[in-house]
């Protein structure tokens, strides 16, 4: 046991240390994050172009509404008086200013340049409404106290009821865990596609150029299977680590008051932590059945040449659960994504993402983690048997068909 221990670490280390120095390897890491960084630099730059200086904003109204709008900060704008409206016209025309608001009998009037920098007119609707709420009470004597309780918004507490039980958060937190679980789809997919592919290279490369005979002459089937698959999970997980390591520095130097930088917190806000963890232990365990499941079918090729042939059954087999998330919220009593949401290879999609919109029970999740885990221990047990009968056979013609009569052999034997 103790040799096997060795030998299985020694064969994980070797794994890690070659692949991990490859350029492939750093290709596949650094890609996101430099694709990141150069929209990340347009977006500053493009931002940074679009910095005027504050609006000029012409005004044509009461007194009153000049010391307001001075003395309101959300606008960043300076503010001219222009009683006329000949000469506003030609302020706008010649770019003096960049906006002009006037007062009439019936409300007011907002002129915009089409270049320059004009006021929003959302943020200007914003401080009128509030003026004419302030005149207008105290028109009716009120004070501003009575004002401010007049239109403070009552406080509501939302639930979600379905036949599986009352969860509160709401539709926030069914929005968040929903986006959460598309956007977890998409890295899964692009993630799997990307190891799926290593460890095929990985077993191909040392089976096309021979050197196998020479590998289990000192080591077993076992060793060479599992100590392959740890080896690259090790690498996936370094992978996700420095992933998580450049977030948290990139949370640390990004302005929070960023647009982009609020929405994606408001998001994950509104994430449960109990459907956080749920999604990464189903996360984990189904990226572990793609990668074992690709070494079987691994051992099977003769060459590189039939690696992208062997792997694409795979990567079809990965899109399917993430193309089904979006049926999830269309079709959310769909008996198929139902059943499949169970299913290992298409559950650790599926069924955070029901979660995510609250249509499973408690023991629905555990079933689900329960089957992964036994597929990953059939694979395992399975995968070395196949392993071990096709690792150095090597077979001539379609590969489907030299794959089928491995297995046909394979049941045979046992039935024997």
């Amino acid at each position: 046991m103790m040799m096997f221990q060795r030998q299985l670490w020694l064969v994980t280390k070797q794994t890690f240390k070659i692949r991990i120095k490859t350029l492939g390897y750093w290709s596949l890491v650094l890609s996101p994050l430099l694709i990141a960084l150069v929209v990340a630099v347009f977006a500053f730059v493009f931002t940074a172009m679009s910095n005027h200086n504050d609006s000029v904003v012409g005004l044509n109204v009461d007194q009153s509404l000049v010391q307001t709008l001075k003395a309101d900060k959300s606008i960043k704008a300076e503010y001219k008086i222009v009683s006329d409206d000949k000469k506003a016209d030609q302020l706008l025309k010649h770019k003096k200013i960049d906006s002009y608001l006037k007062q009439n009998n019936t409300g007011y009037e907002l002129k915009n340049t089409t270049q320059g920098n004009p006021i929003d007119e959302n943020e200007i609707k914003q401080v009128l409404n509030q003026y004419s709420m302030q005149r207008q009470a105290k028109t009716m004597n009120l004070t501003n106290d009575q004002l401010q309780k007049l239109t403070t918004a009552p406080k509501m507490k939302t639930q979600q009821v379905s036949s599986k039980g009352t969860s509160v958060g709401g539709e926030t937190t069914k929005t968040a865990n929903y986006i959460l679980t598309v956007g977890l789809g998409i890295f899964i997919f692009v993630f799997l596609t990307a190891y799926v592919g290593m460890i095929a290279n990985e077993i191909a490369n040392e089976k096309s150029s021979r050197i196998m005979e020479i590998l289990l002459a000192a080591t077993s089937p076992a060793v060479q299977f599992f100590g392959k698959l740890a080896g690259i999970i090790g690498l996936a997980l370094v992978h996700l680590l420095i992933y998580i390591i450049v977030g948290l520095i990139s949370y640390q130097f990004i302005s929070h008051d960023n647009a982009t930088f609020k929405m994606i917190m408001s998001v994950l806000n509104g994430v449960d932590f109990s459907f956080a963890i749920i999604t990464i232990i189903m996360v984990f365990f189904g990226i572990v059945m793609y990668l074992i499941l690709t070494a079987i079918i691994a051992a099977l090729v003769n060459d590189q040449s039939q690696v992208q042939q062997a792997v694409s059954p795979i990567t079809y087999l990965a899109m399917l659960g993430y193309v089904l998330t979006f049926m999830v919220s269309n079709s959310p009593d769909n008996v198929i994504v139902k059943i499949l949401s169970f299913v290992p290879f298409t559950s650790q999609t599926l069924m955070p993402a029901r979660l995510g919109l609250q249509l499973t029970q408690p023991y629905e999740l555990w079933i689900a983690i329960i089957l992964q885990i036994l597929m990953i221990i059939f694979l395992s047990r399975f995968g070395l048997k196949v392993y071990k009968k096709n690792v150095l056979q090597y077979n001539e013609g379609n590969l489907t068909k030299a794959g089928i009569m491995s297995l046909i052999g394979l049941f045979r034997r046992e039935n024997i």
